[in-house]
């Protein structure tokens, strides 16, 4: 039996466009002619669309940063039954919401926010495909559908788990929504279009516009020959008033976000015009698609264009296509006012030159920039079938999409992957699954964070078993006696360029036996135990090159050995005098031993210095006994001239001696010289 051909493709001038009053369409549902073959390239499609989208998303990008934490952080608010409405920064509440059944199934943690990004993506490309098959046909749909589904844009922000991906489904639901207005005239369909709009108003601040933008594409359409009635446009303006008193009474209740990060982005930078700044953005915008991109690593390969230098050129083809013919020119504003308005909020941010072009700030525009990439193909596809035979149209469709596949799977898991952090070594990651093969008790200290490229970030809890064992320590606020005060048993973590995690223990640098971690031999972390059997020794100070001499303390003489000063005297330290002082020469830390005679109890020790900003006390009490026992205090952000009280260990026991070591942490740029007004011994 012969076999039969499939019939010719369509041309787009065959697209239905009856008036308002014109019945429906043939069923939506209807597959198209030589049904087998289309369904198999559709299958095809759907399975590399969904494959790239999931292939290693637990490996690639899978450290936490400021956004996902806004996520995750958003979803435990919603399932501890807070019912959150705010926005945090610009996220807005919407797509927490839409992705909490995902998020019910996956767990909290980053993973499930990527699989919960997936599926959304998954929609905003079902809903392009829906489209398109209304714009033209479900052939044209099909290559759309693969256009979209595999190309680097989109692809990036599927797999993130950021909530930006709402944009793109939003947008195309709204389109889909417009055009079956254009073509079937239903009421239903318009004030649906109207809702979903008002949906913009809870995603993000670049989706604000939505509402407009969807009424102005709506009446340009009806000046090109897609008239709706005049009091549909009522309709619509009335459907989208509950979504706009509903963000109102969201906006009245956090205004301070609004006017201030949100606000602050259309600021101007200062000391620059804001016309010279607008001009500049909107020529960075035009730019973004084809010469230079965002240089956000998260959003985008740094610096490229938003578009593959193939699809760069079938846009261009894709946009003639629609501009030809008459009956084709009638369809330009469904997608030409949504392309150019959509990408308004982005070139109105002047507060930064380097966040313009944003490839998530015009996000939602991506699918519609596919669908003219597609039209180039398209177009392409029937002038070879004019005058190729079918196989040749097929072979150049194959090459086509076939190298707009090879140059973005490049560009996504080549030039993207490996223009991340530290080359996309998961620093945090790593961090947590170290911490995972620790016991139940044990506490993890991480000090500092951003140690290379930003990463990791103070986010590592999320990947954790146990994430309330997570402390995270700024290096200031670490001293010895954290280190002794800590609860065991206990692990510090830090930077891997630093043997030790800060300068502030170099004293006591030995209580802790770090050890470096690598990963495919990159050097991640440093890592130190203290478990319950660790003894944290008394610290051995410096006491040779002293000044040794008699003072009175208490009405008894005892002897005091210190460091060299430079102004004041000892016995300025006990004459209760706060206007005199005793001026250490150049010593840091500056040393006193107090020596008793006869021996003496003591609970309290009080000392008052000079003004510092941060600073450390360590004093060693030496007993009849022979014994000693060791007190560190760390001090940070004191008011003038402080007075520092410091309880002494085993008040009841006689002491021989007391050494009291002060160490700047923060000495001035010239010279240390540490100021002491009085001592007391209480």
């Amino acid at each position: 039996m012969q076999e039969e051909l499939p019939p010719p493709m369509p041309e787009a001038t065959e697209i239905p466009t009856p008036e308002v009053s014109a019945p429906p369409g043939p069923s939506p549902w209807k597959l198209p002619a030589w049904q087998a073959t289309f369904l198999a390239f559709f299958a095809a499609t759907v399975a590399l669309v969904v494959f790239l989208r999931f292939f290693q998303l637990n490996t690639l990008q899978i450290e936490v940063y400021g956004d996902i934490d806004i996520v995750l952080g958003y979803m435990k608010e919603i399932f501890d039954g807070l019912w959150p409405k705010q926005f945090v920064l610009s996220a807005g509440p919407l797509y927490h919401y839409l992705i909490a059944p995902v998020i019910y199934l996956t767990g909290q943690n980053y993973d499930g926010a990527k699989v919960a990004s997936v599926i959304v993506s998954l929609g905003a490309l079902a809903a392009t495909y829906a489209f398109s098959r209304r714009l033209v046909n479900d052939y044209f749909a099909l290559v759309a559908l693969f256009v979209a589904g595999v190309s680097s844009w989109l692809l990036v922000f599927s797999r993130l788990g950021n909530s930006q991906i709402a944009l793109p489904l939003l947008t195309m639901v709204n389109l889909w929504l417009v055009i079956r207005v254009a073509q079937f005239g239903k009421q239903r369909d318009l004030i649906a279009c109207a809702i979903v709009s008002t949906c913009g108003l809870f995603i993000y601040p670049q989706s604000f516009i939505q509402p407009g933008v969807i009424f102005a594409t709506l009446l340009c359409l009806s000046w090109l020959k897609h008239p709706l009635p005049k009091r549909w446009y009522i309709t619509f303006i009335v459907a989208c008033i509950p979504g706009i008193i509903l963000f109102w009474f969201i906006f009245a209740s956090d205004p301070a976000n609004y006017n201030g990060y949100i606000g602050n982005k259309i600021r101007p930078v200062e000391g620059m015009s804001p016309i010279m700044l607008l001009g500049n953005n909107i020529l960075k915008t035009l730019l973004a698609l084809h010469v230079r991109g965002d240089e956000g690593y998260r959003s985008n390969p740094s610096q490229l264009a938003h578009l593959d230098w193939l699809s760069g050129i079938l846009i261009v083809i894709g946009i003639i296509f629609w501009a030809i013919t008459k009956e084709r020119r009638r369809w330009i504003p469904l997608w030409l006012v949504p392309l150019v308005l959509l990408q308004v909020p982005s070139v109105l941010v002047i507060s930064n030159t380097v966040e313009v072009p944003s490839a998530s700030r015009t996000l939602g525009v991506a699918p519609i920039v596919y669908v003219l990439v597609a039209s180039g193909a398209w177009w392409l596809a029937q002038l070879a079938y004019k005058r190729l035979n079918r196989w040749l149209t097929f072979a150049l469709v194959a090459l086509l999409l076939g190298g707009v596949l090879f140059l973005n799977t490049q560009r996504y898991f080549q030039n993207y992957i490996t223009g991340l952090p530290y080359d996309n070594t998961p620093i945090g990651n790593l961090v947590a699954q170290y911490a995972n093969q620790l016991s139940d008790e044990t506490q993890i200290y991480m000090v500092g964070c951003c140690w290379i490229d930003g990463v990791p970030d103070n986010f590592v809890k999320y990947d954790m078993v146990h994430p309330d064992n997570m402390h995270y320590t700024e290096p200031d606020s670490l001293s010895c006696s954290t280190l002794q005060n800590t609860k065991l048993p206990a692990v510090f973590i830090w930077n891997f360029n630093n043997e030790t995690p800060t300068p502030q223990l170099e004293q006591c640098k030995s209580w802790l036996k770090p050890l470096l971690h690598s990963y495919r031999n990159r050097p991640i972390f440093y890592a130190a135990t203290l478990d319950p059997d660790t003894t944290i020794p008394v610290q051995e100070l410096p006491t040779t090159g002293l000044v040794h001499e008699s003072l009175l303390l208490n009405g008894e003489s005892i002897t005091i050995d210190y460091s060299k000063i430079d102004m004041g005297s000892v016995g300025d330290l006990t004459d209760g005098k706060l206007e005199t002082l005793m001026r250490g020469a150049e010593a840091n830390p500056l040393m006193i031993v107090l020596g008793f005679p006869s021996p003496r109890k003591a609970s309290r020790l009080e000392l008052t210095f000079g003004s510092m900003i941060h600073f450390q006390v360590t004093v060693v009490v030496t007993y009849t006994d022979g014994t000693k026992q060791e007190v560190i205090n760390d001090y940070l952000n004191l008011p003038a001239d402080p007075l520092v009280s410091i309880t002494l260990p085993d008040a009841n026991k006689d002491m021989a001696s007391l050494t009291i070591a002060t160490l700047d942490l923060m000495p001035p740029a010239d010279a240390p010289h540490i100021h002491i007004r009085e001592i007391g011994l209480h």
